[in-house]
C-alpha cells in the first residue's frame, strides 16, 4: 500500500525529516515518531525545523525533542516532509531550499489540498499524519515501534483528535490508539501534559481574549481576537493561543469559530473550527488557506478591522445567515 514510501526508504541511507512552520503536536509527535523509527532501522536521520520557530513548552514532553535541527542540513538521500505537502509551509528560508536539495523527496499529510501533488502520500481520511505513519510503520516492519515511537505517534494522535472527540476520529483510529497503548506508554500522562495542562500565562491569556469574544449571526460565528498587548500583559506568546478556539466551538449555537491572532503589524494568523456540516477547510481555500473539514486556517495581512470585516462577510454564505 506504501510502496512509494518504502522504495524511497530502502534506496536512502542519510534521511531529513521537515517540519512546517509553527508545528504542533502531530508535526513534532509524528517526525519525532519518524527519526527513532528511522534509527531502529539502522538508517541516519535527522529533523529540521525552520530557525525562528519556537515550539511550545508542553511538547518538550515527547522523547528526543532535542535533536531537533534548526541549522542548515547537508545533502541527504532522502528528505521527508510530515503534516504538510506545500514548500511554503515549511518556512521561507533554509528549510525548502534544502528539502528540494535531498536526492528524493516524499510528502506524507492529512490535509486537504485541492490539486495532486508528486511523490506524496495524502490520506485526508486519517484522523492525523501520526495515524498515516503507524500503518506505514507497521507495514515496513512492525518490530522497529518501541516504547518511544508508541509515545510520539499516541501523543500526536490524541492532539490531533481533541483527545479522539474531533469528528476526524474513526474506528481505525480508536484502534491505533489502542495498539500504541499495549506498547506501555503511559496514555493518561501523554493527554495531560501534551493536550490538558496550561502554564498560568496561558491561563490569563485565554481569560483575557475569551472575555472580548465577538458574536455574529445570531451566535451563529464567534470570533476571538488576540493582540501584541495581550501577549505583553500575560508574559504568553502565539503559540500559546493554540487550543483556545475550542472553547468557542463549544458553545451550543455556535457553528463556525474563529480566532484571529497578531503575528506583527498588519499580520495575523487566523484558526478557524466548525461543526457538521459546515465545511470549513472551504472557507479557508478562500482566504489561500485550507486544513480539515472541521479545523483549518489561514493568514491575513491586512490591518485587524479589515481582516475581520473580511472574515465576517464571507462568512454569511457559510453559515446561510
Amino acid at each position: 500500500m506504501y510502496e512509494i514510501f518504502t522504495k524511497k526508504l530502502l534506496a536512502a541511507q542519510k534521511i531529513a525529516i521537515f517540519m512546517h512552520i509553527n508545528p504542533d503536536a502531530d508535526c513534532i509527535g509524528s517526525s519525532l515518531a519518524m527519526y527513532k523509527f528511522l534509527i531502529n532501522y539502522g538508517k541516519q536521520a535527522e529533523v529540521f525545523l525552520e530557525p525562528g520557530n519556537m515550539i511550545r513548552k508542553n511538547l518538550f514532553v515527547y522523547p528526543n525533542i532535542s535533536i531537533i535541527n534548526q541549522s542548515r542540513p547537508s545533502k541527504y538521500d532522502l528528505g521527508i516532509c510530515l503534516d504538510c505537502a506545500t514548500v511554503d509551509r515549511m518556512g521561507n528560508n533554509s528549510a525548502k531550499i534544502f528539502f528540494d536539495k535531498c536526492d528524493e523527496r516524499i510528502w506524507i499529510d492529512h490535509h486537504i489540498y485541492p490539486y495532486p501533488i508528486d511523490d506524496s502520500i495524502i490520506e485526508t481520511t486519517s484522523a492525523s499524519t501520526s495515524q498515516i505513519l503507524y500503518k506505514i510503520f507497521m507495514e515496513i516492519d512492525g518490530t522497529l515501534i518501541d516504547k518511544e515511537v508508541a509515545f510520539c505517534l499516541f501523543g500526536a494522535l490524541a492532539a490531533d483528535t481533541g483527545v479522539f472527540s474531533f469528528s476526524s476520529t474513526t474506528a481505525e483510529t480508536m484502534k491505533i490508539a489502542s495498539e500504541l497503548i499495549s506498547f506501555g506508554i503511559d496514555n493518561n500522562f501523554i493527554v495531560d501534559k501534551i493536550y490538558r495542562e496550561k502554564s498560568i500565562c496561558e491561563f490569563n491569556l485565554m481569560v483575557e481574549a475569551l472575555g472580548k469574544t465577538q458574536f455574529f449571526y445570531n451566535n451563529k460565528m464567534a470570533v476571538i481576537s488576540f493582540f501584541s498587548s495581550d501577549f505583553m500583559k500575560t508574559g504568553c506568546d502565539i503559540y500559546s493561543t493554540e487550543g483556545i478556539i475550542n472553547n468557542l466551538i463549544e458553545i451550543d449555537e455556535v457553528i463556525l469559530a474563529i480566532a484571529i491572532a497578531e503575528e506583527k503589524e498588519n499580520v495575523y494568523k487566523v484558526s478557524i473550527r466548525s461543526k457538521d456540516p459546515l465545511d470549513c477547510s472551504a472557507y479557508a481555500r478562500i482566504f489561500g488557506g485550507g486544513g480539515h473539514k472541521n479545523a483549518s486556517g489561514c493568514k491575513f495581512k491586512l490591518p485587524y478591522e479589515k481582516t475581520l470585516e473580511t472574515l465576517v462577510k464571507t462568512a454569511c454564505t457559510f453559515i446561510k445567515c
